[in-house]
């Protein structure tokens, strides 16, 4: 073999190793790359979920104190919605915006329909808006024999 065959050879397996080094950083680098936004969107998109959640469950404790005082013996029409309304105001404090609080009444049931938005990271369908109801018997005053 040639002093030079042996140059070459040094030379082409010193480029191979380099190449090959900075081939194996650069996919690092991508996969970094690619995995921190990835990482960042999975953990917003959890606490854009437990946002709504905690938004939900404000709703639903809400509808259900609406129907609790509206359903009270002689209540006003209102009562409810009010009470609901007045239970997100306290509660709900900067975790949820946009509240709209519905009443229902006929002679045996009231239902207390509530939606609000919780706070928002992502705009995801679906996770935006919270809705909930609650119903229940109204009280009244029977004699016997009478529904």
């Amino acid at each position: 073999m040639t002093r030079a065959v042996r140059m070459a050879r040094r030379l082409t397996s010193k480029v191979v190793r380099r190449v090959t080094a900075l081939c194996s950083e650069r996919g690092d680098i991508v996969g970094w790359a690619i995995m921190i936004p990835l990482s960042i969107a999975l953990f917003l998109t959890a606490v854009q979920a437990a946002m709504w959640y905690q938004a939900r469950n404000l709703c639903q404790a809400a509808a259900q104190a609406g129907t609790r005082a509206g359903a009270a013996y002689n209540a006003a029409d209102g009562a409810g919605s009010q009470a609901a309304a007045d239970y997100l105001a306290a509660t709900g404090d900067n975790s949820v915006h946009a509240t709209h609080v519905g009443e229902h009444r006929t002679l045996q049931t009231i239902t207390v329909t509530c939606s609000a938005n919780p706070l928002t990271l992502l705009l995801l369908p679906g996770l935006t808006t919270a809705h909930q109801s609650s119903t229940a018997a109204r009280e009244r005053f029977t004699t016997p024999g009478t529904p």
